[in-house]
This record gives structure tokens, sequence and C-alpha cells, in this order.
């Protein structure tokens, strides 16, 4: 897995691995550099990432980029979907 930076400021950080059972492990960076490689091994797919899971740099600007996930997320768009067609379908009925 690969894990990149962005940005100029670098500190060692902890990276949280969820696999696909649940399970879930933790590697360290030492923050040099603009990427790192994690390894994984065995057969439990890894199904997320989350980079200072404990929120411990608190210079990070925007937490919601700490992570990524390959789980589907289609709960909240099939809604946002749904609420978007009502509002085009009542947007025709009225003046």
């Amino acid at each position: 897995m690969l894990v990149r930076r962005k940005g100029t400021l670098s500190f060692p950080v902890s990276i949280e691995l969820e696999m696909a059972s649940g399970a879930r492990s933790r590697a360290h960076w030492d923050g040099k550099g603009n990427w790192t490689t994690l390894d994984h091994e065995g057969s439990d797919r890894v199904v997320a990432a989350i980079v200072d899971p404990d929120r411990e740099i608190l210079l990070d600007e925007n937490f919601a980029n700490n992570s990524f996930s390959s789980r589907a997320k289609f709960a909240h768009r099939t809604l946002e979907r749904a609420t978007y067609l009502a509002e085009l379908f009542l947007g025709a009925l009225g003046p």
C-alpha cells in the first residue's frame, strides 16, 4: 500500500490498516520523503488505511484526507440522489 504526504511539513506518524475481516494493524512511518509503502502479509485484504488515527498531529489542517477506504459507500449517495430527484419532481409541479 502506498501512503503519500501532501504538504511540506513532515512528522513521524502511525498508520492503521483495516482488513476485510475487521482486524486492524498499525505501522509507523518516520515521515521522511513524500511517500512510503506498507507491506501487508496474509490473505486478508486491506480495505482501509488511516493516517494518524489518534489525531496526534494537531497542525493538520484537514483530517478528512487522512484516510482511504475501498469499501462501497452507496447508502448516502442513494439518499442524495433520491432527494435530488424528488426536488426536481416537486419543482416541475410548482409555479
